[in-house]
């Protein structure tokens, strides 16, 4: 009683019910035509082609549509409501959250967004031992603040979902940018004219797309039309049982878990910045190729990639705007907005009783960025033998290091962007500057097919990798300890020796007490973890193929294929999600800090348990 079908209740160690974030859906209408043209004339084989893209989209999302309850006990310990009986409907509640948007489910209308590519390249053998190949490609895409939804409204005054106020505060984006030329060139020369040595290089600035969340979620997150209504918990008299509840009178529990007093809150307002660009790399390559004898070939090539304007959510902490809406305290701290229909004070908002309609912004920028080197190193044995053992194999060598701005660059933003700077009170996005969670230093791979009598073929892939870093999670801060780098350890950080050592300077620093102190100390002394441990695990793989095959009138093969991954059954310790990669839990306050959570591979993936997999084919 009291609960509907689709309410989520969470308890301490479990959750139960429908999720919070449904129903939601998105629809496309997608156009697109593309084609290509090559062309051979003398020394020069040209290509060049045209791409449009043209579609529309909406999206329906009813956030805590059904409402959610949270309990503080995952059973029932007393009879707390005197019906005789210890059941869950004794369990006290925490805090209930619904939707209280004006209109559910909350829509946004369809969009259009348009994209067009075009390119030309050239092939051109410059000498018999020189090719040059040099090309350009230009782009337009409109889904950046340029979507027709995304428009300030025409009255402040008026109730009109639709429209977007924090365009009126802040301005709308400047334009499409018709300026997307991306040139590319590169070379190979064989300097000896023997067909045995190539030197190889190039030079590309390549443009990404942003997915179309990205205006879909200023749309939705405009301030209007996601409210929520939080819902006051249990009360409890002074011998533990339910009482009513101060405000309205009701008993709350789950027979009545939408009962308490409530108060309706924003969740945030998404906005474009109005100079954000599409994100682009610029790729930088030189290798050396070289044929020894008749069969192996090795190769060398060096990679450098940088990584410019990637979009990033970060909390508004500044402006030029001179709307009596918005205000921003110092430049450090984050603004705070009020509707301009709600009649709240932006004042209010950094009062104790701030405004129902006081809300923080996060501005979408083109601010990070990236960087990948790399040094790849290959050896190619091309098959040969004769018809009683063929065989040929690869080995690829790569020693790399990725250095970003955030661990998940998946939209929406986390907020993890700004958990650093929101306890030093700045505003440095520098501070975000760190290891990427997949880096991985050295990575070996080995794989290749080995034709045995019997027509059965043995095709091994063996990968070994070094580990990749982990982030120092401080639960208390909601932040990685301040003044280490994103997912130093396992980099910067090898032991427990040396995070207690940035535990201590942690610990000796001033109290935060203003803004921008950089660094400074929040919460509470630290303890040290254990001074042995060691963090990271490689990853060890082999997997193996064999196949027999049989052959029917010449038209007519039949396989059995039986396949083993990680044949010696190697726990491999890797995470699943970008915000801990490395599969080990990183809270440093936990007595349980660096115990493995989770293998690599789960089931059937790579690096995973042993598994087996038969299979037979077919072919005629």
């Amino acid at each position: 009683p009291g609960l509907a079908p689709g309410n989520e209740v969470r308890f301490p160690s479990l959750q139960d019910g429908a999720n919070f974030r449904i129903p939601q859906s998105t629809k496309f209408n997608r156009f697109q035509i593309r084609d290509t043209l090559s062309w051979v004339t003398g020394n020069h084989t040209l290509r060049l082609g045209g791409e449009w893209q043209h579609l529309n989209t909406y999206a329906l999302f009813d956030l805590f549509g059904s409402g959610s309850i949270f309990t503080t006990e995952d059973f029932a310990t007393r009879d707390r409501n005197g019906d005789g009986l210890v059941n869950d409907l004794d369990i006290p509640i925490a805090v209930a959250i619904k939707s209280a948007a004006p209109s559910r489910p909350p829509i946004v209308p369809f969009y259009p967004n348009s994209y067009f590519g075009a390119y030309v390249q050239d092939d051109w053998k410059v000498r018999s031992n020189l090719t040059l190949n040099l090309g350009l490609r230009w782009e337009f895409d409109d889904v950046v603040g340029d979507a027709s939804n995304l428009r300030p409204c025409a009255s402040l005054s008026s109730p009109d979902n639709t429209c977007d106020f924090i365009e009126n505060i802040l301005g709308t984006h400047e334009g499409r940018d018709f300026k997307q030329f991306a040139p590319r060139g590169g070379f190979a020369w064989d300097p000896f004219k023997r067909g045995q040595t190539v030197i190889r290089g190039g030079y590309g600035i390549y443009y990404d797309r942003v997915v179309t969340e990205v205006p879909l979620l200023e749309a939705l997150l405009n301030g209007r039309i996601l409210p929520l209504a939080a819902f006051s918990g249990s009360t409890l008299d002074s011998s533990g049982n339910l009482a009513p509840d101060p405000t309205t009178g009701q008993i709350v529990s789950l027979a009545n878990p939408f009962g308490g007093g409530s108060a309706t809150f924003g969740i945030g307002i998404n906005h474009i910045n109005h100079t954000a660009k599409h994100p682009y790399t610029q790729q930088f390559t030189l290798g050396l190729q070289q044929q020894i004898a008749q069969n192996w070939v090795v190769s060398a090539d060096g990679i450098h990639d940088f990584g410019q304007r990637f979009i990033l959510g970060r909390l508004l902490r500044s402006t030029t705007s001179t709307s009596p809406f918005i205000s921003c305290p110092n430049g450090f701290d984050p603004c705070e907005v009020v509707d301009p229909r709600s009649g709240d004070s932006v004042a209010s908002c950094f009062t104790s009783s701030p405004g129902a309609s006081c809300q923080q912004v996060t501005d979408i920028e083109s601010a990070a960025k990236s960087w990948y080197d790399a040094l790849l190193v290959s050896l190619q044995k091309r098959p040969t033998g004769g018809p009683n053992l063929r065989w040929g194999f690869n080995v690829n060598y790569t020693l790399s290091k990725t250095i970003n701005y955030s661990n998940d660059d998946q939209i929406p933003f986390n907020g993890a962007e700004d958990a650093v700077n929101l306890i030093f009170r700045s505003n440095n996005l520098q501070l975000e500057k760190g290891y990427s969670p997949t880096d991985e230093r050295h990575r070996f791979v080995l794989f290749g097919a080995f034709e045995v009598p019997w027509k059965l073929t043995i095709s091994p892939i063996w990968t070994y990798s070094s580990h990749v870093p982990m982030d120092s999670l401080v639960p208390a801060l909601n932040a990685r300890l301040p003044i280490l780098r994103r997912n130093a350890l396992g980099r910067e950080i090898s032991s427990g020796a040396e995070l207690n050592t940035a535990i201590d300077l942690w610990n000796s620093l001033p109290v935060c007490s203003g803004a921008n102190q950089v660094p400074c100390h929040s919460g509470a002394i630290l303890a040290h973890v254990d001074p042995n441990l060691r963090f990271g695990d490689d990853f060890n793989s082999l997997d193996l193929r064999l196949t027999k095959s049989w052959t029917f009138h010449e038209q007519n093969k039949l396989q059995f294929i039986a396949e083993v991954f990680n044949l010696f059954n190697i726990t491999n310790i890797r995470g699943f999600n970008n915000n801990n990669y490395s599969g080990f839990l990183n809270d440093i306050t936990s007595p349980e800090f660096n115990k493995p959570l989770s293998t690599a591979g789960k089931f059937f993936g790579s690096g995973g348990s042993r598994a087996f997999q038969f299979a037979l084919r077919y072919a005629f």
